[in-house]
């Protein structure tokens, strides 16, 4: 389903961290939530931290905490929380990236999309509530971090856990900037 994330030494950070990373988003106001929906899918909503390579910095001011531990991921390009309503479902689909982020990836790190990978960070989720990478599906786990490659890989998301499930949502780069500057 996903790439082993143990090669990444930032996901034991994570690990340890997603309680503290879910008490800040517990005590988010709702209405910034409410406001941000992510795609065009029911039930799916979100707040950007940084998306595609910018910092939304109202949205940080509201996270201070979740901010900077996203910051310390190693070539993060976006971070922020979304959450999927008990209910929906976010049909199988590979994410599509504008052009101006491919463009932005080859000019600002010397990177593409293959070295572009996503976490998971479960901070609520209940039984039911899963997802499916390729032929592989996985309940999520609170604490447990998934990484796979969202702009390869078809994926779908479900939540029938009769609670919303939230998770914490990291993309970044597979290796170091080659780019001179």
């Amino acid at each position: 389903m996903s790439y082993d994330p143990n090669p990444y030494a930032f996901t034991d950070m994570l690990a340890q961290r997603w309680t503290d990373i879910r008490d800040e988003y517990l005590g988010l106001d709702q209405q910034l939530l409410g406001q941000q929906n992510l795609a065009s899918v029911k039930g799916w909503r979100g707040v950007a931290l940084y998306f595609l390579g910018g910092k939304k910095l109202q949205n940080c001011l509201h996270a201070p905490l979740t901010t900077k531990i996203a910051e310390e991921v190693p070539f993060m390009t976006s971070a922020g929380f979304a959450v999927l309503d008990d209910g929906a479902h976010y049909a199988p689909h590979i994410d599509k990236y504008p052009p101006h982020f491919e463009a932005l990836l080859d000019a600002r790190w010397g990177a593409s999309l293959t070295e572009l990978r996503r976490v998971h960070l479960p901070l609520i989720a209940a039984p039911g509530s899963r997802m499916r990478v390729g032929e592989e599906t996985r309940e999520f786990v609170p604490g447990e971090v998934l990484i796979f490659q969202n702009s390869a890989m078809t994926h779908e998301v479900f939540n029938d856990s009769g609670k919303p499930r939230v998770i914490m949502l990291i993309d970044f780069l597979t290796r170091a900037p080659h780019r001179a500057g």
